[in-house]
């Protein structure tokens, strides 16, 4: 069901057209060991931040003793000029408030942040785009399912590093730009409250207080061996399933005197960690600039990440790949927004079908038709002629046969589309996608799944943890050997977040359907049991 979640998770907005500008900007690419930095910005802008962004990572692998090997999935990075421009990239319109923002994807993960310098006391791009990686290098490096105010405090603790010129760095400031939030407001959350409670009951207020406390809680935890060996065991422990409540008494004793020692720790005015010596890259470094349709293209690939306006988005493509036909990559981008829009359509005819019949029809009780490929299979076809062996092309082809085959019960297709994973794996072995997409070729077709597919889709979650629909595949897997523990074990990442625990739920009474007979198909089609619903 890897397209199928893709897809429609993200078909939520109506599609009012608006206009994007006529001319593009000019962008300029940077390629280093573990990043691939796009920026609207001029080429000494994206020098400075590409160095900044591999001195945080080296910083971060120093801190945590991750080895320092290049990423074979490297993040990408969206770089663009101011807030209005980032919001634009996520909801099609300028107006908010959103200064950046990650998203975990299983056919590449991707940040998008401001160039904007921020006045003191606001948050910066540097800020926002260092707590989203913060982020990221938690869910592809750590092992446990940590609670959310460990994870938002762990991204601000980072997120104010700072590196002068020559590597210099320091770690661990107050997140000013919190405002009041930090230490001016007298109704504060409790830290007994956030660690014993999960983030999705608590209220707005307290949510946003989860950022400055989390800060608070990780900086004094941090700056303290004791604590700091108690926090290790308080992660510990809640990381192999105890009682958050049971976990937080055991490792930290009397909650509400860690709450006194804050307020103490507060009035003392936190220190931060300086770095003794400075950290240098030397490691892969090349920057292109982009000509006047590639830049375009940049734009335009950046827009069909987004739900909204995808139609038009499509249109252009349309229109950039007639206009430069022997660009492999813009065809490859136009198919995957047919692929995209197709979907779209074929659930909106079907939603008004269902709700001519019931006015109160549930989505998830809508029945979807087959979705017509026809436009999405072009276009990639005109990518394979170009290139046979070019592995987004042959990717993309793999995933929309599986398409057909699964809409229209056309078998032979499944074996068709795996051929095509087996090849876009072999030019990029170290890929997350074509794996995943090889291993559904057994499981979404019904058919034995052979130990190398379950040791494809291993290496993928290995390659891309942070991908959720990945996450739950390698659970259902496990759950199919008869790891049931383990299968629990993977998706316990998913409850300790507010934004995944109902599929984090639904993923848990998937494995306990297998455990009972359930085959990966019976466990992929369910749905949430409304009690479930209610509780969430």
């Amino acid at each position: 069901m890897n397209s199928i979640r893709r897809l429609f998770s993200a078909l939520a907005a109506a599609l009012t057209l608006v206009a994007m500008p006529a001319s593009a900007q000019e962008w300029y690419r940077a390629d280093t060991d573990n990043f691939i930095i796009l920026s609207s910005g001029s080429e000494e802008n994206i020098r400075e931040w590409a160095l900044k962004l591999e001195r945080f990572d080296a910083l971060m692998r120093l801190r945590y003793r991750i080895p320092s090997d290049p990423s074979p999935n490297r993040l990408t990075v969206y770089v663009l000029g101011d807030s209005r421009d980032v919001m634009e990239s996520l909801t099609g319109g300028k107006q908010g408030s959103v200064a950046g923002y990650y998203s975990s994807q299983l056919d590449g993960s991707y940040a998008v942040t401001q160039r904007t310098i921020a006045r003191r006391g606001e948050l910066s791009g540097q800020e926002v785009l260092f707590h989203e990686y913060g982020h990221h290098f938690m869910y592809r490096y750590f092992p446990f399912a940590y609670p959310g105010w460990y994870r938002e405090g762990f991204a601000e603790y980072y997120a104010t590093t700072e590196f002068d010129e020559d590597g210099n760095w320091n770690y661990g400031k107050p997140p000013i730009y919190r405002g009041s939030t930090l230490t001016g407001i007298d109704r504060q959350i409790s830290f007994k409250k956030m660690l014993t409670t999960p983030q999705a009951e608590l209220d707005d207020f307290e949510s946003y207080q989860v950022y400055t406390r989390g800060w608070l809680l990780v900086h004094m935890l941090h700056s303290d061996p004791e604590r700091g060996r108690q926090l290790n065991d308080f992660l510990i422990r809640v990381g192999n399933g105890e009682d958050r409540k049971a976990a937080a008494e055991a490792a930290f004793g009397d909650l509400d005197e860690l709450d006194r020692e804050a307020r103490r720790y507060m009035g003392k005015s936190p220190t931060y960690i300086r770095g003794r010596e400075p950290i240098e890259y030397t490691g892969r470094f090349d920057v292109v600039k982009l000509d006047s349709i590639d830049s375009r293209f940049e734009e335009l690939r950046l827009a069909n990440r987004r739900t909204r306006f995808r139609e038009e988005t499509r249109d252009k493509l349309r229109a950039l790949a007639e206009e430069a036909p022997g660009r492999i990559h813009i065809w490859n981008e136009l198919a995957d927004a047919e692929h995209m829009v197709a979907h779209s359509e074929q659930w909106k005819e079907s939603r008004r079908a269902a709700r001519a019949v019931d006015r109160n029809v549930k989505n998830e009780d809508i029945e979807r038709g087959p979705v017509n490929l026809n436009a999405a299979i072009a276009a990639v076809d005109r990518a394979l002629e170009i290139d046979p062996e070019n592995y987004r092309a042959n990717a993309l082809k793999a995933e929309f046969l599986m398409d057909v085959a699964r809409d229209n019960d056309q078998p032979s297709l499944w074996a068709e589309g795996r051929a095509h994973a087996i090849t876009a794996n072999r030019v990029r072995p170290d890929d997350p996608f074509p794996l995943s997409l090889f291993y559904d070729s057994y499981a979404e077709a019904g058919e034995e799944i052979p130990d190398m597919a379950r040791s494809a889709l291993a290496r993928a979650f290995e390659l891309a943890p942070e991908s959720e629909e990945l996450r739950v595949d390698y659970a259902l897997d496990l759950a199919l050997q008869g790891r049931t523990d383990t299968a629990v074990d993977v998706v316990e990442f998913l409850l300790a977040s507010p934004h995944s625990e109902d599929r984090g739920k639904l993923a848990l009474q998937q494995i306990e359907a297998i455990k009972n007979g359930a085959t990966f198909l019976e466990a992929s089609e369910m749905k949430l049991d409304d009690e479930e619903e209610e509780d969430a």
